[in-house]
C-alpha cells in the first residue's frame, strides 16, 4: 500500500528543491506514480512535477529536449519526432501496455528511476542522451545508469543530439501485445558512429561496446550486421526472473540485435 502523509505542488523548480531537501523521506512524483502503487511504501512529503511546465518536446539547435514530465504517449505521436530518428520512438513506446498508461507514464520518471524493464531506457542509451538535472547539471544517460543516485536531485528534461541526421532502429521480444518485454534492442548511427545497447536482461539496459567498436571499424552490412550482434550478445550478461531464463535471453539475442541493425541499411 502506498501512503503519502503530505503532498506539494510547487509552481518553480527552486520551490521544488526547496520543498525535497525539506524532508528527509521526500520523494519527487515524476508521473503518474504508476510503479509507486504497485509497492508497500510511505512516502512523508511527495513533491509532484505537474505545474512545472516540463511535459513540453522542443526542437532545438541540432537536438531535441524533452520534458521529464512527457508522456510516453506524447512522445510516441508527436509529429516531431514521428519524423526524426527513423521513427524509431513510436515503436519504442507503441506496445507499453496500453494507451491509458502510456498517457500517465513519462520519461522523466522510467530515465531516473532506471526500471530494468523500460523501452525507452533502451532506446535512450541507443542515441546517447544527455539528462539534465536541476542547476542545468548535465550527464550522460550511460554514466547516470552507471553511478548511485543522488539523494536529493530532480530531472529537469532529456536531450538528444541530431535528431534529424542519425539513423535508429527498435525492436523487441514479447510474449504477448501490451506485455512488458522479455528483451528488448535499439541501435543508432550517426556520422558512421555506431552505438547499440540491449535492455531487459533483465538487467538495466548497457551498450555493447566491443560490438559498436566492431562496426565503427568495419561499417554496416547485413554480414557485419550478423558478426556485430553476435559479438554483442556474447560481450554482455544475461540473467533470468519470471518472464524468461537467462539462457533464453542469450539465445534469442543475436537475432534481435541483427534485426535492428538491419534496419539501419
Amino acid at each position: 500500500m502506498l501512503t503519502i502523509r503530505e503532498y506539494a505542488r510547487p509552481q518553480t523548480m527552486d520551490e521544488a528543491m526547496t520543498l525535497l531537501k525539506s524532508n528527509k523521506k521526500s520523494q519527487v512524483l515524476g508521473g503518474g506514480m504508476l510503479m509507486l502503487k504497485l509497492g508497500d511504501k510511505t512516502i512523508d512529503l511527495a513533491v509532484d512535477l505537474v505545474d512545472l511546465g516540463l511535459d513540453y518536446i522542443k526542437p532545438i539547435e541540432n537536438a531535441v529536449e524533452i520534458g521529464a514530465m512527457a508522456t510516453f504517449h506524447s512522445i510516441e505521436t508527436d509529429p516531431y519526432l514521428k519524423n526524426c530518428f527513423s521513427g524509431m520512438w513510436t515503436d519504442a513506446m507503441k506496445y507499453i501496455v496500453g494507451v491509458q498508461f502510456r498517457n500517465l507514464a513519462t520519461l522523466g520518471a522510467t530515465a531516473y528511476s532506471k526500471y530494468a524493464f523500460s523501452d525507452p531506457n533502451t532506446a535512450l542509451l541507443a542515441l546517447d542522451a544527455e539528462l539534465v538535472m536541476y542547476g542545468d547539471r548535465r550527464m550522460a544517460f550511460d554514466e547516470f545508469l552507471a553511478k548511485r543516485k543522488r539523494r536529493f536531485d530532480i530531472l529537469e528534461k532529456i536531450v538528444i543530439k541530431n535528431p534529424e541526421t542519425t539513423k535508429a532502429a527498435f525492436d523487441s521480444i514479447r510474449r504477448s501485445k501490451g506485455d512488458f518485454a522479455v528483451l528488448n534492442a535499439a541501435a543508432s548511427v550517426c556520422d558512421g558512429k555506431y552505438r547499440i545497447s540491449v535492455g531487459i536482461r533483465p538487467r538495466v539496459a548497457k551498450l555493447a561496446t566491443g560490438a559498436m567498436a566492431y562496426l565503427n571499424e568495419n561499417g554496416l552490412t547485413a554480414e557485419t550486421a550478423k558478426t556485430a550482434a553476435k559479438m554483442a550478445a556474447d560481450e554482455l550478461d544475461f540473467a533470468t526472473n519470471l518472464r524468461a531464463s537467462g539462457e533464453y535471453r542469450k539465445a534469442v539475442a543475436p537475432a534481435l540485435i541483427e534485426r535492428v541493425l538491419l534496419k539501419l541499411l
